[in-house]
């Protein structure tokens, strides 16, 4: 939370990306998890002056949980992302050529950057390039982000992947890299054919506002928070819908467009300024109204 300090006592404003995952996918969760999570929101909202979440599908969850003793003002202000790709005297053949030696990237690919958490979704995206490939498309896929769930405190759903990929023989077409730097995750991103977010359930999807900010094709699961983000240059398909999902990546593969890169990069930096500004006049005006409202009680 943020505070601001008035003359008797500071605000509370709590502002987060709401974890609302085990109301949409209960299981996933423990019932003993599922009633620590609810207890201590409630608890929050008690202690709050004001809410501030990531979406109006979050908004829906949090009613869902608080029901009738929401008493304090709620705001819906997404954050936005401000990713920069390093500034350097580095050429574009030259970055990638740094990205091949690290992490063996090579070629054309796409690329899903979400943690391996269960409800993420690899498996579909994996069952696409499978298709695929069955059609005789060799699809890439590069996959980053942490290997552990954090619900299991394992690798076992990263191993599952792992399995899946070699039982259908992915080596040479899905490369999971695990951790890396977010610097080369950005980098990574701007070189792709598209950002893949196939996820089950988002609060307000960081990968998806960042290739949002950068311009980049997005393919996404079709779920409400995604709808919400609006990105300009995505293509929705149906969730766990793999026949759907293979023929957008095959068109996509088979079919790039000739953008105008630095045209779509000015466009974005517009859009991301005015987002930003956007924010940043939502979020004062939430501390301004508490202090109006500080004022006339």
């Amino acid at each position: 939370g943020e505070h601001v300090y008035g003359k008797s006592r500071p605000f509370l404003v709590v502002c987060w990306m709401p974890d609302f995952q085990y109301l949409n996918l209960p299981e996933l969760f423990s019932a003993i998890y599922i009633a620590q999570q609810s207890g201590r929101i409630r608890t929050m909202v008690q202690q709050s002056d004001a809410i501030v979440l990531s979406s109006h599908a979050a908004l829906e969850d949090f009613r869902r949980i608080v029901g009738p003793e929401l008493t304090v003002p709620v705001t819906v202000l997404p954050f936005v992302s401000q990713p920069t790709i390093a500034s350097t005297s580095e050429s574009p053949e030259a970055r990638r050529s740094r990205l091949r030696e690290r992490y063996g990237v090579t070629g054309r690919f796409f690329y899903l950057p979400n943690q391996f958490w269960r409800h993420k979704n690899h498996i579909v995206v994996f069952e696409a390039v499978r298709l695929a490939k069955g059609q005789g498309i060799g699809i890439t896929l590069v996959c980053t982000g942490n290997l552990k769930d954090y619900r299991s405190g394992d690798d076992s759903y990263a191993n599952e992947v792992a399995r899946f990929i070699a039982a259908n023989r992915l080596e040479g077409n899905v490369s999971i890299l695990g951790s890396i730097d977010y610097a080369d995750v950005l980098q990574l991103m701007d070189d792709c054919i598209a950002v893949i977010n196939p996820s089950r359930f988002e609060g307000w999807s960081s990968t998806v506002e960042e290739a949002k900010s950068l311009g980049k094709r997005l393919i996404l699961s079709d779920i409400p928070v995604h709808r919400e983000q609006a990105p300009t240059r995505a293509t929705y398909f149906r969730l766990d819908d793999v026949t759907e999902l293979a023929r957008i990546l095959i068109e996509n593969w088979n079919n790039p467009t000739d953008v105008d890169v630095i045209a779509e990069r000015r466009q974005a930096q517009q859009a991301l300024e005015q987002r930003t500004l956007e924010f940043a006049r939502g979020y004062t005006k939430v501390i301004l109204d508490l202090w109006h409202r500080r004022r006339c009680s």
